[in-house]
């Protein structure tokens, strides 16, 4: 008996343990800044308040995008450029620390002007530039 409650405690540790380690491992990688910095540009002028949307690539076989599925948008500022906070939990992979992103301009009847695709890892800042 007393061997078996020796047992249950050691095993009741060893749990605590493992657990407790794993989290702050978690925690590191949630709060680490990811961000794109995308410039738009129409005839290499860089182009004010334009709406420019983010779909993560999940399938191979995806070629269609449609703007009401995206999976986050931004308007250009001043500049041209828009900037996309990108969160661990939501906008990037979860099962691997590479993402690839597609950012696309579309016009009013949804049509695409412009695409760029990115892959960008957890932690990372990149810039990058849509022309159309």
């Amino acid at each position: 008996m007393k061997n078996k409650f020796l047992s249950s405690i050691l095993f009741i540790f060893v749990l605590l343990i493992g657990l407790f380690s794993c989290s702050k491992e978690d925690e590191k990688l949630e709060n680490v800044s990811t961000q794109v910095n995308l410039t738009v540009e129409k005839e290499e002028q860089p182009v004010a308040d334009v709406d420019v949307y983010l779909f993560k690539k999940l399938d191979q076989g995806v070629t269609s995008f449609d703007p009401f599925f995206a999976d986050k948008n931004v308007t250009t500022g001043t500049e041209g450029i828009a900037v996309f906070e990108l969160n661990g939990d939501f906008d990037l992979s979860l099962n691997s620390s590479e993402t690839t992103l597609y950012f696309i301009v579309f016009d009013e009847a949804e049509n695409v002007l412009g695409k760029t695709e990115l892959t960008i890892n957890k932690g990372e800042t990149k810039d990058a530039t849509l022309s159309y």
